[in-house]
C-alpha cells in the first residue's frame, strides 16, 4: 500500500509500464499539489534561483505585465523565463508567450534556415 503525498488515503500503485512510481490516489490528488502557491513558490527556487521575494520585485518592475505581449498577467499566472543554455532569469512571461518563446528557441535554426531560403539567400 502507498499513502497519498496530498490526501494521506492508502491506496493500491497501478501496474505501469514505465516511469516514476504513482504517489497519489488520483488525478485531482495530483493536480491539487502542485497547483497551489507553495508548490510553485519551491518550484521557482529550486529551478531558477527565484525566491518569492525576487519573483515579487521582478513582477512589480514588470508593472504586473509579461515581459513579449505586455498584457496584465496576475501573479498566480506568471512563468520564469530563463535561458536554457546559460540558465540566466530573463524576467516573466504569460503562458503563452513562455510557450511559443520556448518552441521557437527549441526550432530557431529551422526557421532561420527557412527564412533565408525565403529570401534566396541558400
Amino acid at each position: 500500500m502507498i499513502v497519498c503525498r496530498k490526501c494521506g488515503k492508502e491506496f493500491e500503485q497501478a501496474k505501469k509500464k514505465r516511469g516514476s512510481p504513482q504517489v497519489f490516489c488520483t488525478t485531482t490528488c495530483r493536480l491539487a499539489y502542485y497547483n497551489n502557491d507553495w508548490y510553485k513558490q519551491y518550484n521557482r527556487k529550486k529551478r531558477y534561483g527565484v525566491g518569492q521575494n525576487d519573483f515579487e520585485h521582478m513582477y512589480t518592475i514588470q508593472e504586473g505585465k509579461c515581459l513579449v505581449c505586455t498584457l496584465h498577467v496576475a501573479p498566480e499566472d506568471m512563468q520564469v523565463d530563463h535561458d536554457h543554455t546559460s540558465g540566466v532569469v530573463r524576467g516573466l512571461l504569460c503562458g503563452g508567450c513562455n510557450n511559443r518563446l520556448g518552441w521557437y528557441e527549441k526550432h530557431r535554426n529551422r526557421i532561420e534556415a527557412h527564412v533565408m531560403r525565403g529570401r534566396g539567400a541558400v
